[in-house]
């Protein structure tokens, strides 16, 4: 059994308003939609990192569990971990501080700054709409 917990990009898309699960017995495929969240009137996919059939969904708001069941030994060949995870993250980090970077200025990183809770909530609508699009893949 394999457990998708839908939490990466919270601080990112904020606390969700609607969350759209698939329904046990519905098949995921890797790369497929695996639910929907609605944020601030934003739409966001919520991708499948597996194959499999859901067997339960659990949770509300922003922490939310499916279970999947993959028929077998799961494939997760594709999904990286260790150090090509932390090198990934570190990647999309600096992407996301160059997108928040004051765009007369170019990208620079915070000094003395606060991680914020909801990036949404500190930036205006319009550079919202626009990270989003680009960090989520997001039309």
């Amino acid at each position: 059994m394999t457990k998708i917990v839908i939490r990466g990009g919270r601080r990112l898309v904020g606390t969700p308003e609607r969350m759209e699960l698939p329904a046990p017995g519905t098949r995921l495929e890797v790369n497929g939609p695996a639910g929907r969240l609605t944020a601030r009137g934003n739409d966001v996919r919520v991708l499948s990192p597996v194959d499999g059939t859901v067997v339960e969904t659990s949770g509300e708001g922003a922490d939310v569990t499916l279970r999947v069941d993959p028929g077998g030994i799961a494939d997760l060949r594709h999904l990286l971990s260790g150090d090509e995870a932390r090198a990934w993250a570190l990647r999309e980090l600096e992407r996301l501080q160059q997108a928040l970077g004051p765009r007369e200025v170019g990208a620079a990183l915070a000094d003395g700054g606060e991680l914020v809770a909801d990036v949404g909530a500190v930036l205006p609508r319009d550079r919202y709409d626009a990270l989003l699009g680009d960090m989520l893949l997001e039309p």
